[in-house]
């Protein structure tokens, strides 16, 4: 929960002066990245990324950008409208739609440009698709304070907002100011109760995890780094977008050798190889998937997808989680007691010069237009 009205001191930590920073689990990443710079770990990821400390106890990273327009949409606002935008969207309609879609979107770019778009810190953020929110008491007017002192130019952004997760988080941030942007459909399941479980689809998927030849690992080792690697590859760089960050070898070797990230995997016991795996990343009560991947290259019948989205739904309902299943295949995901909802990112630009603050005004009516018509 965030609350306003708490005077708890908000300190800006670097890789200058993180010497007595003890992280765990995936915060033990962050301080990887800090250390070493995220280009090691995330080829297409160029940013800085520090952490604010709340109390001298928690801390939450944020990332700051200048230009770096070719950046992956985990730290690049251009990015995620324009570059990667245009792959979303052209992917959902035909063709003829596409080619005035694909005008429309580079008749944008020069001016989100213009108005130094990626100038931005974003807080919270993990570098991932979908970042959860910690459930502890940070003062949103402190950490304003702070990060707009600190970067006075930039404009401020908290991403991975919904109102099933952050209801109170988003109405203090209107309070204060932030403007929402839509960002994109999500989708929220939770296996605190039966009925996901219940649904036909889902006990297909357990049917299928059980009867499969392939077998599952729970904890994966570092010999199998680079197998996790060619995985994710042709899953989300090469079947759906090169603008997914794109993680490399030694991010995986980091996520095993630190305990960063929970992993499991199918293993083909003929081969040796790993044909599918997925990464478990657990904040309070809700679990994400980070990364995901299958070998695309393998007949549909082995039932790969949704023999992931089984082990997804064995580890949730044990553990009683929500799955915050993030965007995608939503017809797949609401067969399985998944609820669709928006995506938000909210966006504080007060501090700003006028004519950048009617250019985010300006984005936030275009995103909620678009969204209100693709509901049509």
């Amino acid at each position: 929960m965030f609350e306003k009205n708490s005077q708890l001191p908000v300190n800006i930590l670097t890789a200058e002066n993180i010497t007595h920073f003890r992280a765990n689990g995936a915060d033990r990443l962050i301080s990887s990245y800090m250390k070493q710079g995220c280009r090691p770990f995330i080829n297409n990821v160029d940013t800085k990324i520090h952490l604010l400390q709340i109390h001298h106890q928690y801390v939450i990273p944020f990332t700051v950008n200048e230009k770096e327009y070719e950046a992956s949409y985990v730290c690049s606002p251009y990015n995620a409208f324009v570059s990667y935008g245009r792959d979303a969207l052209l992917s959902r309609y035909p063709s003829m739609i596409k080619k005035t879609l694909k005008i429309m979107i580079n008749c944008l770019a020069s001016p989100l440009k213009l108005m130094s778009i990626n100038r931005c810190v974003q807080v919270n953020n993990r570098l991932w698709s979908t970042n959860l929110y910690p459930q502890i008491n940070v003062p949103i007017a402190q950490i304003r304070q702070t990060l707009t002192q600190a970067y006075p130019t930039h404009a401020l952004a908290f991403r991975s907002l919904n109102q099933t997760l952050n209801h109170t988080l988003i109405h203090e941030l209107k309070s204060a100011g932030f403007m929402l942007l839509p960002s994109r459909p999500i989708c929220m399941i939770d296996y605190r109760t039966p009925m996901p479980l219940s649904k036909k689809s889902s006990k297909n998927d357990r049917r299928h995890l059980r009867n499969t030849r392939y077998q599952l690992i729970e904890k994966i080792d570092i010999e199998y780094a680079s197998e996790l690697h060619e995985l994710y590859q042709k899953m989300f760089i090469k079947q759906h977008s090169q603008h997914n960050p794109q993680f490399t070898t030694l991010f995986f070797e980091t996520c095993i050798n630190q305990n960063a990230i929970e992993i499991q995997a199918l293993k083909d016991p003929e081969t040796g190889r790993l044909v599918a795996m997925l990464g478990l990343y657990i904040e309070g009560s809700v679990l994400t998937v980070p990364f995901s991947g299958y070998d695309t290259l393998l007949d549909k019948k082995q039932q790969l997808y949704p023999i992931l989205n089984a082990i997804i739904a064995q580890v949730c309902s044990e553990r009683r989680l929500i799955c915050h299943a993030s965007s995608g295949a939503m017809d797949f995901k609401c067969a399985r007691g998944g609820i669709e909802e928006m995506e938000f990112t909210a966006i504080d630009v007060n501090h700003l010069p006028w004519f950048k603050q009617i250019g985010w005004k300006g984005l936030s009516q275009l995103s909620r237009l678009f969204f209100k018509e693709q509901k049509r």
